[in-house]
């Protein structure tokens, strides 16, 4: 997971931007007087983030008066994600904002849309609040859903807030089989509340990362397994495990959590791979 800055829109410009071409009187006059209302739910809903309490949020409640809920979601739909809507504009400018187009869910793939972080059908009272809005990728967006979590636990982490990577939780290990196969695990430290750790297990889980860092291993060894050879040949394992601390170096200081990190780490660590692994051919290791 990527912490990204929180977009600096408010609820109310986003409002006031994406109804700005409704043509019906008693519909604009009843979304602005429920503006402040809106503005409320945003704060409380921040103040649930900070707390580790979405989970207690009242979808029933969580609605604004004299606005339906299709109201609301036909806001967000047609006049502020939809291509040719009013606040298009300040939709981009939030899926714009996670650095190098990155899906800050899982750290890996390009952002495609905006997600909400509570469903906005189900908590229409968010459908707009810029906070609730999160850059995603398509495989992300599809396994969170629509579903919202029930405990503490459950609540996966929230890249405008959520800062996890002081401390390294994201590790691999090279099984000792050919072709090579290597596996992702959380390993939160003990320092984290039995909350924080939970949530960062549920987070992997729930995104399937583990899955997903695991298919990119064979991509990411077929363009470097050529010249470890090379290296073993010439220089033995010693040789081999201070070429791969020079690339984990520069993966550790890019993101110290990402699945790169991970898997050299786990390389440089594995006897086997350094001394027995490179033994094998190329097609072998990576069948």
């Amino acid at each position: 997971m990527r912490k990204i800055p929180r977009p600096s829109l408010s609820t109310k410009e986003i409002l006031l931007t994406s109804i700005a071409n409704y043509q019906d009187k008693d519909l604009i006059d009843r979304l602005k007087s429920a503006e402040r209302e809106l503005t409320e739910w945003a704060e409380i809903f921040e103040g649930n983030i900070i707390n580790n309490t979405v989970h207690t949020i009242n979808k029933d409640l969580c609605i604004p008066q004299n606005v339906s809920s299709n109201e609301m979601v036909n806001i967000y739909d047609d006049k502020f994600a939809k291509k040719t809507g009013p606040g298009r504009e300040l939709y981009n400018q939030i899926k714009n904002s996670a650095k190098n187009n990155m899906c800050p869910f899982c750290g890996y793939r390009p952002v495609d849309s905006l997600d909400h972080y509570l469903p906005k059908r189900k908590f229409p009272a968010l459908a707009i609040s810029p906070i609730n809005l999160i850059p995603a990728c398509l495989g992300c967006n599809k396994k969170k859903g629509e579903g919202a979590p029930t405990t503490a636990a459950e609540e996966f982490l929230h890249p405008y807030f959520d800062d996890i990577d002081d401390d390294f939780w994201l590790y691999s290990e090279v099984l000792e089989s050919v072709p090579i196969t290597v596996r992702y695990r959380v390993m939160p430290p003990e320092t984290w509340s039995e909350i924080k750790k939970e949530r960062v297990k549920n987070h992997f889980k729930k995104f399937h990362l583990g899955q997903l860092y695991s298919s990119y291993v064979s991509e990411e060894l077929s363009e470097k397994i050529y010249i470890l050879k090379i290296i073993f040949e010439s220089g033995g394992s010693k040789a081999v495990k201070e070429d791969i601390n020079k690339s984990l170096d520069s993966f550790r200081y890019n993101h110290k959590n990402s699945w790169k990190t991970a898997l050299f780490k786990a390389l440089a660590d594995s006897e086997w791979f350094c001394e027995e692994a490179l033994s094998h051919s190329i097609e072998e290791l990576l069948m």
